[in-house]
């Protein structure tokens, strides 16, 4: 049974207070090498067709992600994001051992829409969490047609303008 947005986005944002709290991390910009290493999750940085973004690996117990390393560095911090949120929330997603199954995202043919979106929540939830993005909304007043203002939050969270204007919009 799938569970409504509210309640998805609700358990993503529990789940990243406590990944964030076991990883030590309370500061801004959210260190997405330093979870991945406390999951026992690899980074490999690689070139990549263009449009490829990055890639979860899943061998034994542990699991490596592949990301492209022709993106801007804020599109690869979301990258690992987006992977850990498919590690911690889709076991078995994308698993190499006797047969591999991988969900290209732009692939409709192989594509789990529910998936790519809970996992995209949760690289927003963990790159700008709750608490720390409501604390600078309050202190900030933000003004959605303030580009100058948006422009120096997003750099604040090291994420796309673009991104951190979804962000917002949830």
């Amino acid at each position: 049974m799938a569970v409504s947005k509210n309640e998805t986005q609700e358990q993503i944002t529990k789940r990243v207070e406590k990944l964030l709290k076991m990883a030590g991390i309370s500061r801004l910009p959210v260190d997405v090498e330093k979870v991945a290493s406390q999951l026992g999750v690899d980074i490999k940085y690689q070139s990549y067709d263009g449009k490829f973004s990055g890639v979860l690996i899943r061998h034994g117990d542990r699991a490596t992600i592949g990301v492209n390393s022709q993106h801007h560095p804020n599109r690869q911090r979301f990258t690992i994001a987006h992977e850990i949120g498919h590690y911690l929330l889709h076991q078995g997603d994308l698993m190499v051992d006797k047969t591999i199954s991988v969900n290209y995202r732009g692939n409709d043919t192989h594509i789990d829409y529910q998936k790519e979106r809970e996992a995209n929540l949760f690289a927003s939830e963990l790159l700008m969490p709750t608490k720390l993005l409501s604390k600078d909304l309050n202190k900030y007043q933000i003004d959605l047609d303030d580009e100058d203002q948006i422009k120096e939050l997003a750099s604040k969270y090291q994420v796309s303008q673009q991104a951190f204007m979804i962000r917002l919009a949830h």
